[in-house]
Order: C-alpha cells, then sequence, then structure tokens
C-alpha cells in the first residue's frame, strides 16, 4: 500500500510538472524572474523601459528559444532569495551555490557566468597588499552587499570585519568614497562600469591583484513556484539554450 501511494505520489509530480510546462508555453504565461541591481549584469530599465545588462539579455534570450517568455524584476537579493522560497518568482539569477538553498531552489549542472572580485579601496590606503595576505588585511570593514553568500563565504577569515548594510556594490562604493567602509569588493566588470561614474575625481582605486577569482554563478529555479519536476525540465531546457548560445558553463 505504501509502496502504491509513493509511486502515485511520483506521478503526480511528473504529470505536474508536464502541465506547467504545457500551460507557459501553450498559454503564454511568463515567467518572474529576479535580480538584483549589478552593471553591467542586469541594469534596471527607465520608466516603462525593459531590463537590460549582459545577463538580464542571455536569460531572457534562452527563455525565448526554451520556449518560454520570461521578465526581469529587480530587487533586493535579500527580498528575492525570499520570494524564490515562497513562490513568488519562478527563476533568479546570478546565485551562488549554497547546499541549504538546495532546499527551495533546483541549481542547472552547468553555470551562467564565472564571477572574479576586486578590492576598492581609497587610494593609498593598501600599499603593497597582494591576493595570498587574504581579505583580512584590507582596510576594514570590508562591504558586501546583504544577503550575499559571498559575505558567508569569507565570514570567518581572520581579521575581517564584515559590514553587509548595503544592498549594492553601487552603495557600498559610495559609502567607501565617503569614508564609512575601507574596502569594497566590487565584481571586476562592475568596477570598470561604475567608478568612472561615480568616483571622476579618482580618490579611489582597484587594487591591482584580484581578492577573489573563480565564483560560479547560476541561474536558479524556484521548486514552489514550479514544482521539483518543473523546475528541472525547465532547467534542462534553459541551460540547452544557453549552451547552444554560447553562454553556458565557462
Amino acid at each position: 500500500m505504501r509502496f502504491g501511494s509513493r509511486c502515485s505520489g511520483k506521478r503526480i509530480s511528473w504529470l505536474g510538472g508536464l502541465l506547467l510546462t504545457w500551460s507557459l508555453s501553450v498559454q503564454g504565461a511568463a515567467l518572474r524572474v529576479c535580480a538584483s541591481d549589478w552593471p553591467p549584469f542586469t541594469v534596471p530599465g527607465e520608466a516603462g523601459q525593459q531590463v537590460s545588462g549582459i545577463l538580464a539579455e542571455r536569460v531572457t534570450k534562452a527563455f525565448r528559444k526554451a520556449g518560454y517568455d520570461a521578465v526581469v524584476h529587480v530587487v533586493a537579493w535579500e527580498r528575492c532569495l525570499r520570494d524564490l522560497a515562497d513562490g513568488f518568482y519562478a527563476a533568479a539569477y546570478p546565485a551562488a551555490y549554497r547546499k541549504e538553498r538546495e532546499a527551495f531552489l533546483v541549481y542547472p549542472a552547468s553555470r551562467l557566468e564565472t564571477l572574479d572580485y576586486v578590492a576598492v579601496v581609497r587610494k593609498g590606503a593598501a600599499p603593497g597588499w597582494r591576493s595570498a595576505q587574504g581579505v583580512g588585511s584590507l582596510p576594514q570593514p570590508v562591504g558586501v552587499p546583504r544577503a550575499w553568500a559571498l559575505a558567508e563565504d569569507i565570514a570567518e577569515v581572520p581579521g575581517l570585519v564584515l559590514d553587509q548594510n548595503s544592498e549594492t556594490m553601487e552603495q557600498n562604493l559610495r559609502k567607501l568614497k565617503a569614508g564609512h567602509l575601507g574596502t569594497a569588493l566590487v565584481e571586476v566588470r562592475t568596477a570598470q562600469v561604475l567608478l568612472p561614474r561615480i568616483d571622476p575625481q579618482g580618490l579611489l582605486e582597484v587594487l591591482p591583484e584580484p581578492a577573489l577569482v573563480g565564483r560560479a554563478a547560476y541561474l536558479v529555479f524556484s521548486r514552489q513556484a514550479l514544482g521539483t519536476s518543473g523546475a528541472r525540465q525547465i532547467a534542462e531546457r534553459a541551460v540547452k539554450a544557453l549552451a547552444g548560445a554560447g553562454g553556458g558553463e565557462r
């Protein structure tokens, strides 16, 4: 009897995934995708304009190629994770892998992007700093946006004082310039975009050696929104579409 119940449950889950996929493709329902404000990867649109950015465009094109419409909402990452767990959003990017997140997220086999982080400090504040010295040897406190896995991964580094009171890297760069941070950890391409705008006077500098490299980031899917089987099906299709567009594992 128990065996029959388990099989029945699996059939229901499997059929639910198929019905979900059929419903999304035939009825044209758009998948809600959340991402944080993070140029050049995700850039909020002006009033009436779509979200743009390297990853925003890559993700929406992949969904379209896989047979789904998707709309990207730019929200704080903390809210994004909460709403994924609740099922309001169907997918999100770029998410680092955390084992505890597997309780509410499906991770695809291939990463969406690889991220490298640099240390930005006030000019002359960290002479001679090298990557081998670690982030605990940087001017403190070190700013990382709230709810980012990056902060959890470095939290136990000796000497490190973390500041997670900002939602974005742009906010951290502005705090650094105002003297409220010792260092801002910023993705290298983000630094290239933001620094000319935030610091035209050249008060800040990017240290020559990277702080953290090769961090995998994924397009993830909500178990609550899509069902586990539905999330896996959509993830497989999206990953194939990304690979076909040259945007998969790198």
